[in-house]
């Protein structure tokens, strides 16, 4: 009878799933034209455009003489984003291409990036059709790229650009008309999200009219609401040309929450592993979609947040330069390098993007852990979701560096020790210690994990001092011989090399911070084997004043700077609202933990226990925290070195989350698991856009030449085709980008060579290609 049921309940899902398919089908039919003026109300249409220019402003340039009145000039790639209307249809781009002297521009316009049109321009107004008849998988919009050569406006306007955009008319032909997958696909997630919400809905007795609902009615007036939004926001260009592109994904996210809320608790309940399988999941969609993002960083990023790779770049090489001291950066990360090379061609660049992405994946991992191990299920997937989509973590599993792997080998190290509090076993002693060894091997603040570590091992000694199974001060000697055993390989090559084991030049870092007021432009005042204590005595109250300068940068500086923008590092770990509630966690943690030092100081036991509790591991969390600031407020406080602390943040925001469930739970008629799914699915809205961001930023910050250089290469050449690279000093596309694999040593003969225009003259030869000041020249045997 049950298995009736359950297949009744299936085929109507299926049957409301297609029914929301054919409706979108119905209305992809109704021919639509969106008339974009380009440079007035065209917020909703254009990408990667310049500002508007317009005749009606004092500033108004004779260029736009012609026009409609206003218009934009594009960059070497701008965007049009249209609504997927269906197909055939048309886009009529009015353009110019106009310079006030020189060459005119060519043009290459292409349509989710195939190349559709490629021609020069007149220098007056001209009209470009580009007829849409390729079936796109994209999941809301039509992407149209405008490619063009660009030069300086004029003497007067230095800016870089292309062709001078005034109208698009985008037109659909008459039925029947083809609807883009994804348009269908969202109709009939819609349709079966609508049914799986209404199931089971009964109208009220009481109420005359409300007797009369029905879930087949409900859902029937559901999908018409839904599809006369869709048609008059999206299809149909609204009376303010703002289309919704991202409507039906907003539909069915709402739809998929409402769904999530009524039959979450229920499968929770059945399925207590539930938290751990989405976290797991999550993290395997989170790698894999850093994984694609990373294959548009092909060069170094500037300013400088890479600039130290070319040193372990440059050490990764042989072995033989890994294994030897050097002050300012410990053999870690570039064993690393020369670990993972052979995976990547002997790309360091490359092995270092793989490098971070697997660090973060890791870091994720660790995180939730430990999150798990002291909060619970549900409260580590929060921590999870508020860790994975800020930008801050994005970033850094982006960019080529020690940062990351640093980061998520002390939170694996947190994590461990999280763990032998719950355990006690040796063996998981002896793991944390060498995880702690190796992130001293990467970067040299991995040694207060040393004394950490130690003091963890002595405070869950005595918090176990009345229970069974208490760990023994032999664990925390285990735990500091393995951190040895591991660090021993930097130890080894300090003693050989300088005859200091704990040899390092990090005081010239102080000293730049103390002394030279954070300018790399005074490097070399100093020299790189000046001692910590020299740079103390030299004037012990800068010194003094210095550090805790850095340190209220990191808690928050507030109206004591006259600077119009305030510091506040910790504010930073963690993207709104998830860093404001870190703070409350751990202002409460401290709190709570003071009162009841203080209640046992005064032997208060009748007193009732406080509620909330901190975590279990609250007190070693903070020491960590308070431990780890105040010693990197004594050099450069660099906001990509505390990542580290970003895991414990996003536990602390868990447990700010978890004690405002329960304080709720107790006053309201919902149930915990069903505020902790609402709660979840608050931080995923919140927090949606934080991916995109933190990708963005690393991709945004390559310099564009460089990066057209490296795609030129990977799109003209054969995978297996080497290239020489003629270059000006320092350019990192030789050395550290995606095609440094494929550059031919020197005195290697080769059919192309990749020149800098900054190189000198451009050698003999038949120019294939140019990007910028890049040209890709092929070399007659």
């Amino acid at each position: 009878m049950h298995s009736l049921a359950a297949l009744t309940w299936a085929v109507r899902a299926i049957a409301a799933s297609l029914a929301g398919m054919a409706l979108m089908t119905i209305l992809c039919q109704i021919p639509v034209t969106h008339h974009i003026d380009v440079g007035r109300f065209d917020a909703a249409y254009v990408r990667g455009f310049y500002d508007p220019e317009r005749l009606d402003l004092p500033q108004a340039r004779a260029y736009l003489h012609g026009s409609d009145g206003s218009a934009r000039w594009t960059r070497a790639e701008s965007y049009l984003l249209l609504p997927q209307a269906g197909l055939p249809a048309e886009v009529t781009i009015r353009l110019r291409g106009w310079r006030a002297d020189g060459a005119l521009p060519d043009i290459a316009i292409l349509v989710d990036g195939h190349e559709v049109y490629a021609g020069a321009t007149t220098g007056e107004w001209q009209e470009v059709r580009i007829p849409l008849r390729r079936v796109s998988l994209k999941p809301e919009d039509v992407l149209v790229t405008v490619r063009s050569g660009v030069a300086p406006v004029s003497a007067g306007d230095p800016r870089l650009a292309g062709v001078l955009v005034d109208t698009v008319v985008y037109r659909t032909a008459q039925p029947p008309l083809q609807p883009y997958p994804a348009q269908m696909a969202w109709g009939a997630l819609a349709g079966g999200l609508l049914f799986l919400a209404l199931a089971g809905v009964r109208g009220s007795r009481t109420v005359r009219w409300l007797r009369l609902v029905t879930p087949l009615r409900a859902w029937l007036v559901g999908m018409l609401l839904i599809g006369a939004l869709y048609l008059f926001f999206y299809r149909i260009q609204p009376a303010y040309p703002y289309p919704l592109r991202g409507l039906l994904p907003g539909v069915c996210a709402a739809l998929g929450a409402i769904v999530t809320l009524r039959y979450g608790p229920a499968l929770a309940s059945r399925l207590p592993v539930l938290p751990d399988v989405l976290a797991v999941g999550g993290i395997a969609v989170w790698t894999t979609a850093v994984l694609l993002a990373a294959q548009d960083h092909v060069t170094l990023a500037v300013p400088g947040v890479e600039k130290d790779f070319r040193v372990f770049a440059t050490r990764a090489v042989d072995l033989a330069l890994v294994m030897r001291a050097d002050g300012f950066y410990n053999l870690g990360y570039p064993f690393l390098l020369w670990l993972f090379a052979p995976l990547t061609g002997g790309n360091s660049f490359l092995a270092a993007r793989l490098i971070a992405v697997l660090a973060g994946m890791l870091m994720l991992g660790a995180a939730w852990w430990l999150a798990r191990c002291l909060l619970g299920r549900a409260p580590a997937l929060a921590a999870l979701v508020v860790l994975g989509l800020n930008p801050f973590v994005v970033q850094y599993a982006l960019y080529v560096g020690s940062d990351m792997p640093f980061a998520a080998l002390c939170t694996l190290a947190l994590a461990l020790l999280a763990s032998h509090r719950i355990r006690g076993s040796l063996w998981l002693a002896a793991l944390a210690g060498g995880v702690a060894g190796c992130a001293f091997l990467v970067r040299h603040p991995g040694i207060l994990l040393l004394p950490f570590g130690v003091f963890a091992f002595l405070w869950m000694r005595h918090e176990a001092r009345e229970a069974r199974g208490k760990p023994s001060t032999f664990h925390a000697l285990v735990f500091a011989f393995a951190f040895s055993i591991a660090a021993a390989p930097q130890v080894i090559v300090n003693l050989r090399d300088t005859g200091q084991p704990l040899y390092n030049q990090q005081a010239k870092n102080v000293w730049l911070a103390v002394y030279g007021d954070s300018d790399w432009g005074r490097w070399n005042e100093v020299s790189n084997d000046v001692s910590l204590t020299d740079v103390i005595l030299e004037d012990p109250g800068r010194f003094a004043s210095a550090w805790w300068t850095h340190l209220r940068a990191f808690i928050g500086s507030g109206a004591e700077t006259a600077d119009n923008v305030g510091r506040a590092s910790q504010l930073r770990l963690l993207a709104f609202p998830a860093n404001w509630l870190a703070v409350i966690g751990l202002a409460g943690w401290l709190a709570i933990l003071v009162y009841q030092g203080r209640k046992a100081l005064f032997r208060s036991h009748g007193a009732e226990e406080i509620q909330p509790s901190p975590p279990p591991f609250a007190v070693p969390l903070l020491i960590w925290v308070t431990l780890y600031t105040l010693a990197l407020a004594v050099g450069l406080p660099l906001q990509r070195f505390f990542l580290p602390l970003a895991p414990v943040y996003a536990l602390a925001a868990a447990w700010t989350l978890l004690v405002t469930i329960r304080a709720l739970a107790r006053q309201r008629t919902l149930t915990p698991v069903r505020l902790q799914i609402g709660v979840i699915l608050i931080l995923l809205l919140v927090s949606q856009s934080g991916f995109a961001l933190g990708v963005r930023d690393v991709i945004d910050r390559q310099p564009a030449d460089e990066v057209a250089a490296v795609r030129l290469v990977q799109q003209t050449l054969p995978p297996e085709e080497s290239l020489r690279v003629v270059l000006a000093p320092g350019d990192p596309v030789g050395k550290y980008s995606a095609i440094a694999h494929r550059v031919a040593p020197p005195g290697r003969a080769t059919r192309y060579l990749l020149h800098s225009a900054e190189a000198g003259a451009l050698p003999d030869g038949m120019v294939v290609a140019a990007a910028g000041k890049y040209a890709l020249v092929r070399i007659e045997p």
